[in-house]
């Protein structure tokens, strides 16, 4: 099948190193998963050749770089070790990330108040919807969900009582998406102004780390957890 043809969630699950190359592009490969490459193509006004000829290149270059440092593709995990993967890289690194720039975003609001207030304003409010989202959903994760899809991977048997819950996290991910997707909109992909500061750059440019982050975070749970856990629980059914 052409590549245009191809959904972005599946071209990202057979390539994950494609991730670093589609947020440089501003392809959404995370809530915009189901659309195919050719439409995300269009909706962005690319050009269709000189994208697939620059994602060829990406691809091989990060695959020597991946076999040179001996990585591990997280859709070759299993499904505890890629839980223990979620929790340790993005769980921590994102919560990082958000008292950062929560701590910057509340000084430059008022440094900035008189010149850039009502960007700010919103900015700040949609920060904080952010935040409560993913405070919310790590909580969610660490003390619920995950502890019930390990025991019933353990168990042998995912239960429908777990992919409720699985399907509650997906529904909190397109929340946490498109509160980001304002984000980004309102600042232009966090374009700073002229007479931005150090914390100013500091601030946008953390936030942009933290939303790329987010997105790969959902992409791995919404396209290769779950997906991995809907095919362990359809594979049981079908030997009942």
């Amino acid at each position: 099948m052409n590549n245009l043809d191809r959904q972005l969630k599946d071209l990202v699950a057979e390539n994950t190193i494609l991730v670093d190359f589609f947020n440089d592009e501003g392809i959404d490969y995370c809530c915009g998963g189901a659309d195919t490459l050719g439409k995300a193509l269009e909706d962005k006004k690319k050009e269709t050749k000189p994208f697939l000829e620059r994602m060829d290149v990406f691809i091989e270059k990060a695959k020597e770089e991946r076999k040179e440092k001996g990585e591990l593709n997280v859709y070759d995990m299993k499904i505890d070790e890629l839980i223990d993967h979620l929790e340790i890289t993005h769980h921590v690194e994102e919560r990082a990330y958000l008292k950062q720039v929560d701590e910057d975003l509340n000084k430059i609001l008022i440094v900035h108040f008189e010149h850039h207030g009502e960007l700010l304003l919103k900015l700040h409010s949609l920060f904080a919807d952010l935040k409560k989202e993913l405070e919310e959903h790590f909580v969610k994760e660490e003390k619920i969900t995950f502890p019930m899809i390990l025991k019933d991977y353990k168990d042998g048997n995912i239960t429908k009582e777990t992919l409720k819950k699985v399907e509650e996290l997906e529904e909190d991910h397109e929340g946490a998406g498109a509160v980001i997707k304002e984000m980004i909109d309102l600042t232009d992909h966090f374009e700073v102004p002229e007479d931005a500061c150090f914390t100013y750059n500091r601030t946008f440019e953390t936030l942009h780390t933290l939303v790329e982050d987010v997105f790969i975070h959902i992409f791995k749970e919404n396209s290769i957890l779950f997906e991995k856990l809907k095919g362990e629980a359809n594979e049981k059914t079908s030997q009942e």
